[in-house]
């Protein structure tokens, strides 16, 4: 009688539908609830997850994605300062070629002239260039000489 009356006066202000509507929502509520991968609420777990391994994956990419960009423009840069190099050893060497071309170059005479390094030095047959005040910058993954 007791119980009765208790829901008498709980459903006295609701209607039928709103009524439904809670018990519906009170029926999903289980908290000692097995999870297993049949239930719905298994299912929210699972689909938890895969959302947040899609979402390290999207990051990994966008990452990867960045990587790449920056490489490219360091590939560019690198391929502009090669085309300078190229140019300034062109220059030089249609400039040497020029000088030793030159009448005062020339086999058949004694004298030599000072303004080149090649001539100014003692002995005329090797003429090596020295390159005092360049530095060696070791490739990628060999060790620096020491």
């Amino acid at each position: 009688i007791l119980i009765g009356e208790w829901l008498a006066s709980k459903m006295s202000g609701m209607t039928g539908a709103s009524m439904l509507r809670t018990r519906r929502k009170d029926v999903n509520v289980k908290p000692n609830r097995k999870l297993d991968r049949k239930s719905s609420r298994g299912m929210l777990y699972e689909n938890e997850e895969l959302r947040l391994r899609t979402i390290n994956i999207n990051a990994e990419v966008e990452r990867g994605q960045s990587d790449i960009k920056k490489l490219k423009r360091e590939n560019e840069q690198l391929k502009r300062e090669i085309s300078a190099l190229r140019y300034e050893y062109d220059r030089l060497d249609s400039m040497l070629r020029e000088r030793r071309s030159s009448p005062e170059h020339s086999d058949d005479s004694v004298s030599l002239c000072s303004a080149c390094p090649e001539c100014a030095s003692v002995d005329g047959s090797s003429r090596a260039v020295a390159f005092h005040d360049l530095s060696v910058v070791p490739e990628e993954g060999e060790q620096e000489p020491k």
